[in-house]
């Protein structure tokens, strides 16, 4: 037990966490099966090629995705695109999918692939609580999935994801819908379960805050593997934006072929760097990430690194439960990272002032 522990002390962290992102973490399990509910009325036309448009805490919702659908047995190209151009399509404009996702509606990066998208003769789908992106698309007959306001991007990922994943329902085989279904409805269940204890358990029972505590003044180094990509990155996110202090991602093996070789750096401040290792159930892992997951570890403890290792509860089943429950850890260990440093975690004043330097030419 911390003495004048912030973390386990109610009337102290309100203090610090002024804008409330406790509540909204806490909404996340409603956050997504509402989302579901919003993807449902969606007619999507065939397509063989797909393509998520987004920034930030909207594009999150497409890695998560690919991760997903890649493992479901989903075999039609699937890209992510971060940027104002979409990629090259040959003479395939037409039977590819565009979704644009933009949480205020007004990420110029992703106003800027959805009119290129338009221009090409791409369908295009747009997901948005609102602004221009939605002002666009009504005015140019796009479907538009509408999502609630008022909420930072990164905390809307239910709301983002879940309807993402609903309207394509129809694309994918019978088994295959069936599957996603089940597996939905688990994850809900089991985020339900989570969240009382991320929220309410004192430190001592409650992993979030003892991970927060073990990256408090520390650089976080968060690895994934081929699975856990998209929820290292997460991490690494919300870590930045939450906490208000770096981190940094890598993916197993490619950071073998050359991250690796940084750990030689002989600094007090690598004495800082914390490991921390997320990984899916070993049954899932392939037999080489499993291996090269403990060599890992055991390379870095020789070099008198921290390293902790993460993996989702024992009783989730499904793909999806095991992602987002190791997602939403992420989550509530970047609020208690917050309250440790003391600063609000809402507010992103850097990000708003790139916009307004942007904005003023």
């Amino acid at each position: 037990m911390h003495a004048n522990n912030v973390l386990d002390d109610p009337s102290r962290a309100l203090a610090i966490d002024r804008s409330r992102m406790r509540d909204l973490l806490e909404g996340f399990p409603h956050h997504l099966e509402g989302g579901w509910g919003l993807g449902e009325d969606v007619e999507i036309p065939p397509f063989e090629r797909l393509l998520i448009c987004g920034m930030g805490g909207s594009a999150i919702g497409g890695d998560f995705l690919r991760a997903y659908l890649q493992q479901k047995g989903f075999h039609k190209p699937l890209e992510v695109v971060r940027g104002y151009r979409l990629p090259p399509l040959g003479d395939a404009a037409e039977r590819t999918l565009v979704y644009a996702l933009s949480y205020s509606g007004n990420t110029e990066e992703t106003l800027a692939c959805f009119e290129d998208a338009g221009r090409r003769g791409c369908p295009r789908i747009a997901i948005t609580s609102g602004g221009r992106l939605a002002q666009l698309a009504h005015q140019q007959k796009v479907p538009v999935i509408e999502i609630p306001g008022g909420m930072p991007p990164r905390t809307a990922l239910g709301y983002l994801l879940a309807p993402l994943l609903r309207s394509l329902l129809p694309a994918l085989r019978r088994s295959q819908r069936e599957a996603i279904e089940r597996e939905f409805a688990e994850t809900v269940g089991t985020l339900r379960s989570l969240s009382p204890l991320y929220a309410e358990e004192p430190e001592a029972e409650n992993p979030a805050k003892r991970q927060a505590r073990a990256l408090f003044q520390k650089i976080p180094i968060i690895y994934g593997s081929a699975i856990t990509e998209p929820i290292a990155r997460r991490w690494k996110c919300q870590i930045n934006e939450n906490a208000k202090q770096p981190a940094y991602w890598d993916v197993l093996p490619e950071l073998h072929h050359n991250e690796i070789v940084g750990w030689e750096w002989e600094s007090p401040l690598a004495e800082r760097f914390v490991y921390v290792l997320l990984r899916d159930p070993e049954t899932e892992e392939h037999p080489q990430i499993q291996r090269r997951f403990r060599i890992t570890r055991a390379l870095l403890e020789e070099r008198g690194r921290t390293v902790l290792e993460v993996r989702p509860p024992d009783e989730t089943q499904g793909l999806l439960a095991r992602l987002l429950s190791l997602s939403y850890l992420g989550d509530w260990v970047s609020y208690y990272l917050a309250l440790l440093n003391g600063v609000d975690p809402t507010p992103v004043e850097l990000i708003e002032a790139m916009k307004r330097r942007l904005a003023e030419g």
